[in-house]
């Protein structure tokens, strides 16, 4: 996901529900058209054909049969994966514009690759004369501290995608030769695997629409000392009066 900050504040990811629900309902289709094969395929057996042409259609017949029930378990799975990914998605969007949000509430504008910069005019209204060696310091390391948080924020939204990359390149039809081992598990489900790198070492989404790590789960969610508090409304420490900038770690 090569997006600009704004970019992925702005992405809809409710596209990903719709086409949840397309595959939700293909795999339903799917169902109601292997119930109707069967039955044709029933009558057919049993309408006094018999002879060696018999034995090829039976054959045939029964291989295409099978295709029904996997078809309809991997349409169902993708809509799965598909929903919960855009839960996942839509949840890492919502901390990122929190942040931004927090960080310009406290005059500090978020750029397209995420860098942070005050807004001096905007805070020396707001706090009075920015002056004095030790209250730039703490206005730079605010910077750092900043774009850091907001560049982690956007590493999570790419962790969600790219989980949801590899939930749906491990799925597959199931394979019609028994003994093939190709990792995935019958029906197009992905098998437990380790997956991509992740940040906090937990899976991405699953069929059954959970997995993924928690974005906040553990991590800042606003730099120390300048800017004060995170997300939620409080008052912070104003610039200058408490020695020292945020720390610019997690």
């Amino acid at each position: 996901m090569n997006r600009t900050v704004q970019e992925a504040m702005a992405t809809d990811f409710t596209v990903l529900e719709t086409a949840a629900a397309a595959w939700r309902r293909m795999g339903e289709e799917m169902g109601r058209l292997g119930a109707d094969y069967s039955g044709h395929r029933a009558r057919t057996e049993h309408s006094g054909w018999s002879g060696e042409s018999h034995e090829a259609w039976a054959t045939t017949a029964a291989g295409i049969q099978r295709t029904y029930p996997d078809a309809e378990q991997y349409a169902t799975n993708v809509s799965r994966l598909l929903l919960a990914g855009s839960q996942s998605l839509a949840g890492r969007q919502e901390a990122l514009r929190a942040v931004v949000h927090d960080a310009e509430r406290k005059h500090f504008r978020i750029g397209p690759n995420g860098k942070a910069k005050c807004d001096l005019a905007a805070m020396a209204r707001a706090l009075g004369p920015l002056t004095g060696t030790v209250i730039l310091a703490e206005i730079v390391g605010a910077e750092v501290a900043w774009t850091q948080i907001v560049t982690e924020r956007m590493a999570e939204l790419a962790q969600a995608d790219a989980e949801l990359a590899y939930a749906l390149q491990q799925m597959s039809m199931p394979e019609e030769e028994a003994g093939t081992d190709t990792g995935k598990t019958p029906g197009g489900s992905p098998d437990t695997g380790p997956g991509p790198d992740r940040q906090r070492g937990e899976g991405g989404p699953t069929p059954d629409g959970g997995g993924g790590p928690d974005s906040r789960d553990g991590s800042r969610s606003e730099p120390d000392g300048l800017g004060g508090q995170g997300p939620e409304p409080g008052p912070g420490p104003a610039v200058g009066q408490h020695g020292g900038g945020p720390t610019a770690g997690w």
